[in-house]
């Protein structure tokens, strides 16, 4: 289950801040030590969970002739792409695969795909702009692309974050101290609340790797990640 929205987290630190009103911090800047907070810890559960944690499939569009997908067609801030299927139009799927040493391009280049063809499509992620296939897909075609996205920013009080809800306390613990830091203030209190919560973290991601047979990287420094 997704977590909560920032308005709920933005209320909470200010309660662990002891402000209920805007006194020291204004709503804009509260909400910029939540998203900070937030999006460090995103990518330290994403490093204990594996990489699977933030990952999604979504069907894009290829057009007629076209040989570009544009990165801003996908609902996610694209990081790293898992695998794409390119749908025929018979309703079969074809496994694309990605650009490698040794590829005839001049092949590539001047063949344009067909329904049933036996030419595999290949892509290659230009970031920051689009993924490249080749050939030519000769009509508009279905892309089913598995990737792998990075957490955005937080900047109102309807966005949501992307962590699952047991773990708000921990963005809110950091987005406290993130606002006491920059006001030259330290409560050890958060600091040992925010250990002790990393340490159940861990310890329940080992617990149920173990079970699955999967691998966690324990003991990563939390100052590094949180500091």
């Amino acid at each position: 289950m997704a977590g909560s929205t920032v308005t709920t987290l933005l209320a909470n630190t200010r309660l662990h801040l002891q402000e209920a009103t805007a006194r020291e911090w204004t709503d804009a800047q509260i909400i910029t030590y939540i998203s900070r907070s937030y999006l460090r810890f995103a990518a330290y559960l994403s490093m204990l969970k594996g990489s699977d944690w933030f990952q999604t499939t979504e069907d894009v569009t290829l057009a007629a002739d076209g040989t570009t997908v544009l990165l801003t067609a996908f609902t996610n801030d694209l990081a790293a792409i898992k695998h794409i299927m390119f749908k025929e139009t018979s309703g079969f799927y074809v496994q694309c695969l990605p650009f490698q040493e040794g590829d005839d391009f001049r092949l590539l280049y001047t063949t344009t795909l067909v329904v049933n063809s036996n030419t595999a499509p290949r892509y290659r992620l230009r970031q920051p702009d689009n993924i490249y296939f080749l050939p030519k897909s000769g009509a508009a075609r279905t892309i089913n692309v598995t990737y792998r996205y990075r957490p955005t920013a937080l900047t109102t009080g309807s966005d949501t974050v992307a962590t699952p809800l047991e773990y708000d306390d921990v963005i809110e613990y950091r987005a406290a101290i993130l606002a006491l830091a920059d006001e030259g203030e330290k409560d050890p209190q958060f600091e040992g609340l925010l250990s002790e919560r990393l340490a159940e973290i861990e310890e329940q991601e080992t617990n149920t790797n173990a079970e699955a047979g999967t691998m966690t990287v324990k003991n990563v420094t939390t100052r590094h990640l949180f500091g």
